[in-house]
């Protein structure tokens, strides 16, 4: 499954200035003046371009009515395939997107006012808000088709999938959680997924033979709200605190400590830091 983007229809691909006017009366959602609107500058060939590498879905400061309207009007002008969702208030939105987070991965959303970032925060997603009637979609590439490699999973090899896959989930107070078999354990952080996956898997997956080597080349590092809570609670649970609580010079605030497989893992969080005292 592609990551997705959230593109926000009015006023960011969408002109719907001619009928203003009518706001309040029922022919301001009429079909025939609804497909009069106006595509906003060269939005349907980025849109196109963004669909290359991502799926589209368009939400709209509109009706649920409207739906079948909107499909029609993004299709008459060329704009690719996307699901269409609509919520006539910020609170109908807020619950679309809420719904929309369980069933796909977004990486961005785009907007053009301060509501629509508030759907972008809610997805946990890159926000890229554009002035309204008037959008640089150059700016939509510079960060979504312009942007390097994105680190999506970090897979831990181990020959005791429960034992490890147990120990960060306890330690990353992981809610999210897919299991496949005795094999695989996915544990979806707030950044990437940690893969926790036995050496049999990986070499059936990779059609390789994976190295003896383990604990002594991998830094795994998690920034967290309070690095302090942290140690004490992993300290109750048993975990080999390598280095304690420590205040760096770049102003962290760390402890580093040992997985059951002997991987070094480091929690920081940041402080206040008076430069040059």
């Amino acid at each position: 499954m592609r990551d997705c983007v959230l593109v926000f229809i009015d006023g960011t691909i969408c002109d719907l200035t001619h009928r203003h006017h009518l706001k309040g009366t029922p022919d301001f959602e009429k079909e025939d003046i609804m497909m009069l609107d106006t595509p906003v500058g060269d939005g349907v060939i980025c849109m196109n371009e963004l669909y290359e590498r991502y799926d589209l879905v368009y939400i709209g400061a509109r009706s649920e009515n409207t739906v079948g309207i909107t499909d029609k009007w993004l299709k008459k002008n060329g704009f690719p395939d996307g699901k269409v969702v609509v919520g006539s208030s910020q609170k109908n939105r807020l619950s679309i997107v809420k719904e929309l987070k369980k069933q796909l991965d977004f990486i961005a959303g785009i907007g053009d006012r301060w509501d629509d970032n508030e759907l972008h925060l809610e997805l946990g997603c890159t926000s890229i808000i554009l002035e309204e009637y008037d959008c640089n979609w150059d700016t939509v590439r510079k960060y979504l088709l312009n942007n390097p490699a994105k680190l999506t999973h970090i897979s831990i090899i181990t020959k005791d999938v429960k034992r490890l896959s147990d120990f960060y989930e306890a330690i990353l107070k992981v809610k999210d959680k897919f299991v496949a078999g005795n094999d695989y354990v996915e544990l979806k952080t707030t950044s990437c997924v940690i893969a926790v996956e036995s050496v049999a898997s990986l070499e059936r997956r990779a059609n390789a033979p994976f190295g003896s080597n383990v604990g002594n080349n991998i830094l795994f590092e998690f920034k967290v709200d309070n690095a302090d809570e942290d140690y004490f609670r992993l300290e109750k649970l048993g975990v080999d605190i390598v280095k304690p609580l420590t205040d760096s010079s770049w102003g962290t605030r760390t402890f580093y400590f040992r997985d059951p497989d002997g991987n070094l893992v480091d929690f920081f969080s940041e402080i206040k830091k008076n430069w040059g005292v």
